[in-house]
Protein backbone atom coordinates (compact mmCIF):
# COMPACT_ATOMS: atom_id res chain seq x y z
CA UNK A 1 0.00 0.00 0.00
CA UNK A 2 3.15 2.79 0.84
CA UNK A 3 3.57 2.55 -3.37
CA UNK A 4 0.28 2.69 -4.26
CA UNK A 5 -0.60 5.59 -1.83
CA UNK A 6 2.79 7.49 -2.86
CA UNK A 7 2.27 7.00 -6.33
CA UNK A 8 -1.54 8.14 -5.48
CA UNK A 9 -0.49 11.27 -3.80
CA UNK A 10 1.83 12.28 -6.52
CA UNK A 11 -0.54 12.20 -8.97
CA UNK A 12 -2.81 14.12 -7.11
CA UNK A 13 -0.07 16.88 -6.54
CA UNK A 14 0.96 16.70 -10.48
CA UNK A 15 -2.82 17.05 -11.40
CA UNK A 16 -3.47 20.11 -9.43
CA UNK A 17 -0.15 21.77 -10.07
CA UNK A 18 -0.67 21.56 -13.64
CA UNK A 19 -4.53 22.92 -13.06
CA UNK A 20 -2.99 25.88 -10.88
CA UNK A 21 -2.96 27.85 -7.92
CA UNK A 22 -7.22 27.57 -7.39
CA UNK A 23 -6.74 23.55 -7.45
CA UNK A 24 -3.68 23.78 -5.79
CA UNK A 25 -5.99 25.52 -3.25
CA UNK A 26 -8.95 23.26 -3.30
CA UNK A 27 -7.01 19.99 -3.15
CA UNK A 28 -4.75 21.66 0.04
CA UNK A 29 -8.15 22.32 1.73
CA UNK A 30 -9.49 19.19 1.29
CA UNK A 31 -6.69 17.40 2.89
CA UNK A 32 -6.34 19.97 5.46
CA UNK A 33 -9.93 19.45 6.36
CA UNK A 34 -10.12 15.87 6.84
CA UNK A 35 -6.31 16.34 8.86
CA UNK A 36 -8.19 18.65 11.09
CA UNK A 37 -10.94 16.40 11.86
CA UNK A 38 -8.89 13.83 12.29
CA UNK A 39 -6.11 15.38 14.67
CA UNK A 40 -9.96 16.63 16.95
CA UNK A 41 -10.86 13.02 17.38
CA UNK A 42 -7.40 12.38 18.74
CA UNK A 43 -7.71 15.34 21.26
CA UNK A 44 -11.11 14.39 22.35
CA UNK A 45 -10.06 10.58 22.94
CA UNK A 46 -6.46 11.69 24.43
CA UNK A 47 -7.69 14.57 26.74
CA UNK A 48 -7.43 13.72 30.36
CA UNK A 49 -4.85 10.71 29.53
CA UNK A 50 -2.00 11.84 27.90
CA UNK A 51 -1.40 15.99 28.34
CA UNK A 52 2.21 15.89 26.36
CA UNK A 53 0.23 14.35 23.53
CA UNK A 54 -2.79 16.46 23.37
CA UNK A 55 -0.09 19.43 23.89
CA UNK A 56 1.39 18.28 20.78
CA UNK A 57 -1.82 17.55 18.80
CA UNK A 58 -3.42 20.54 19.31
CA UNK A 59 -0.30 22.72 17.91
CA UNK A 60 -0.39 20.71 15.32
CA UNK A 61 -3.88 21.13 14.35
CA UNK A 62 -3.66 24.95 15.00
CA UNK A 63 -1.04 24.67 12.18
CA UNK A 64 -2.80 22.79 9.75
CA UNK A 65 -6.16 24.94 10.44
CA UNK A 66 -3.72 27.97 9.54
CA UNK A 67 -2.71 26.67 6.54
CA UNK A 68 -6.13 25.64 5.54
CA UNK A 69 -7.20 28.95 6.16
CA UNK A 70 -4.92 30.66 3.79
CA UNK A 71 -5.38 28.22 1.17
CA UNK A 72 -9.10 29.41 1.11
CA UNK A 73 -7.77 32.75 0.32
CA UNK A 74 -6.65 31.22 -3.36
CA UNK A 75 -9.50 29.90 -4.01
CA UNK A 76 -11.78 32.25 -6.39
CA UNK A 77 -15.50 32.53 -5.46
CA UNK A 78 -17.81 30.56 -8.02
CA UNK A 79 -14.31 28.17 -8.83
CA UNK A 80 -15.26 24.44 -9.64
CA UNK A 81 -12.29 22.84 -8.39
CA UNK A 82 -13.15 22.73 -4.90
CA UNK A 83 -16.68 20.98 -6.27
CA UNK A 84 -14.33 18.29 -8.07
CA UNK A 85 -11.38 17.83 -6.15
CA UNK A 86 -12.56 17.87 -2.54
CA UNK A 87 -14.95 14.62 -2.61
CA UNK A 88 -11.92 12.99 -4.32
CA UNK A 89 -9.11 14.41 -2.11
CA UNK A 90 -10.85 13.98 0.89
CA UNK A 91 -12.02 10.29 0.52
CA UNK A 92 -8.30 9.33 -0.87
CA UNK A 93 -6.81 11.18 2.67
CA UNK A 94 -9.49 9.45 4.27
CA UNK A 95 -8.27 6.06 3.01
CA UNK A 96 -4.61 7.14 3.84
CA UNK A 97 -5.37 8.09 7.04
Amino acid sequence: MGVMCCLGWYVIGVISGICGPGAIAATTIAVDSVFISHLQKQLVALRGNDPAAVSAIFAIAAEEQQHHDRSESHVQVGSLWPMFLTPLVSASTEEVI
